[in-house]
């Protein structure tokens, strides 16, 4: 089992067509990482990767695809480096630090 120290920090992103940050908060560190909900009435893809993510249109830059109802846990110390982007307008991403 693992043991979560210290606080737990939970947000919301509207994600569309343009790429944008998760967090713009520089100084949100994890212990283990970021948990990224894709909310399940969204109606396209929400895609997580660097600033230059995209969404499945090039080999060298598509983000991780987040289907709507899925989550993953992202190891990162610095949420604010993960962007995202969708393939629609308008999709929420959840996201919880550990």
């Amino acid at each position: 089992m693992t043991t979560i120290t210290g606080n737990i920090k939970t947000g919301r992103k509207t994600v569309g067509l343009a790429t944008v940050q998760l967090t713009t908060d520089g100084s949100l560190t994890t212990e283990k990482g970021i948990q990224i909900y894709a909310d399940i009435s969204n109606s396209g893809i929400v895609y997580v990767g660097n600033s230059d993510v995209t969404a499945n249109s090039s080999d060298t830059t598509d983000g991780f695809p987040l289907d709507p109802g899925n989550s993953f846990l992202v190891p990162i110390r610095h949420p604010y480096r993960l962007h995202l982007v969708s393939n629609v307008t308008n999709s929420k991403v959840w996201w919880m630090t550990l």
